[in-house]
C-alpha cells in the first residue's frame, strides 16, 4: 500500500465548478484518481491543506473541506518547520513558509510515497527531472518524476498517477512526485 499526500489543489479540483474544458478535464481526472486511490491506498493530507482550504472564499469550498473528513491529517511539528527552513535557505523552494515548501517538507518528513498536486510550477515541475533532497534529521529522500501526456504506469503502481507534460497543459493529469526512499 502506497501513501499519497494530497495538497490543496486536489480537493479544490475535485469540486471544481468552472466549465472551461481544461477545468472540467482536471476535475474529471482528479475524481477518477482520488476515488480509485482511497479504495486501495492510504491517502493523507495535512493541517496545512485544511487551513488553506478554510481560508479561501470560492465555490465548492465546503465540499472541498469535507473531502478531507475521512483522511488522516498529518501534523506540522518543529522538525517539519526546520525542513521548510532548509528548503528555503538552500533555495530549493520559493520563500513562503506556508506554501509549497511546507507541503514538500510534510511529505518527506512523514515518509509519504507520493505528493499529488496540480501545482506544476514548484511542487511537480517536470522540467527538473529527478531531485535529491538532503535534509537535517536523517530525512534523505529521493523524489523522482516522469512526464506523460497520457496515463502512464509508475513502476507497479496504479496507472492514474502521472505527471503533466509541461508542453501540453490542456491534456495535463494530476501531478505526482514519487519518493523512491533512497
Amino acid at each position: 500500500m502506497s501513501i499519497f499526500y494530497i495538497e490543496t489543489t486536489i480537493p479544490s479540483f475535485y469540486h471544481e465548478v468552472r466549465n472551461q474544458p481544461e477545468m472540467v478535464a482536471r476535475k474529471d481526472w482528479t475524481r477518477k484518481w482520488f476515488d480509485a486511490a482511497v479504495k486501495t491506498d492510504r491517502v493523507v493530507a495535512s493541517t496545512a491543506v485544511l487551513t488553506e482550504l478554510e481560508s479561501g472564499n470560492y465555490p465548492g469550498r465546503e465540499e472541498a473541506i469535507r473531502l478531507l473528513d475521512n483522511l488522516e491529517l498529518l501534523t506540522i511539528n518543529t522538525a517539519v518547520a526546520e525542513v521548510v527552513e532548509a528548503y528555503m535557505k538552500h533555495k530549493l523552494m520559493p520563500v513562503d513558509p506556508f506554501g509549497d515548501a511546507l507541503h514538500l517538507a510534510i511529505t518527506s518528513y512523514h515518509r509519504c510515497d507520493f505528493l499529488v498536486t496540480w501545482n506544476c510550477r514548484h511542487l511537480a515541475n517536470a522540467r527538473t527531472g529527478t531531485t535529491r533532497r538532503k535534509e537535517p534529521y536523517g530525512v534523505h529522500r529521493r523524489l523522482s518524476r516522469t512526464a506523460s501526456n497520457s496515463f502512464k504506469r509508475l513502476s507497479h503502481r496504479r496507472q492514474l498517477c502521472c505527471l503533466a507534460n509541461s508542453q501540453t497543459r490542456r491534456t495535463a493529469k494530476p501531478q505526482v512526485r514519487r519518493d523512491t526512499g533512497e
